[in-house]
């Protein structure tokens, strides 16, 4: 496990392609965004081209197909917050569920045993060498969706700009017009 916490906390910024099952087995693709410290964007392709935008205690899902405001929520009412930490310390046993070794991958689930309304979080990591490959966020009502992540590119220049709430919302609101 502190080999999985020293991999993490090495990681500064993160792009990759990922696609997205749902619950219902519904396939979304994008691109996926990280920088360090608790900023995340997730960029969905066509037809949804919804963008999920985290930049410090603010998550913010951006719907083009709906002319209403964003919704905004905490990102510490998430599973997220697991992974937006700075540092992540998985040595905290609150938060660790489950850690599993199966072949060549590991999974460490995450949860946060004084706010299961949170849900969990599986992360899921090649063995060797320790790269990230999906993670699988579970509601508190049980409703799972996996995330894969493909062509990961690790610690490579990711602009500040792509996680400004504000110029997002300006971007958002003009092209609802």
């Amino acid at each position: 496990m502190i080999e999985i916490e020293r991999y993490l906390n090495s990681v500064q910024t993160m792009s990759a392609k990922f696609i997205q099952i749902s619950a219902t087995g519904k396939v979304e693709t994008g691109i996926i965004f990280f920088k360090n410290p608790d900023r995340l964007r997730f960029e969905y392709d066509k037809p949804l081209e919804n963008i999920i935008l985290a930049n410090g205690p603010s998550l913010i899902l951006f719907d083009k197909k709906s002319p209403k405001i964003p919704q905004k929520y905490l990102t510490s009412q998430t599973p997220l917050s697991f992974l937006l930490k700075d540092p992540i310390q998985l040595n905290d046993s609150r938060f660790v569920k489950k850690i599993a070794v199966e072949q060549n991958l590991f999974h460490l689930s995450l949860h946060d045993k004084e706010r299961p309304k949170l849900g969990e979080i599986e992360l899921l990591f090649a063995n060797n060498p320790i790269e990230f490959k999906e993670w699988v966020i579970t509601s508190f009502s049980g409703e799972k969706t996996r995330l894969l992540f493909e062509d990961i590119q690790v610690n490579q220049p990711v602009p500040e700009s792509l996680f400004n709430i504000q110029k997002q919302i300006e971007s958002f609101l003009k092209d609802a017009n």
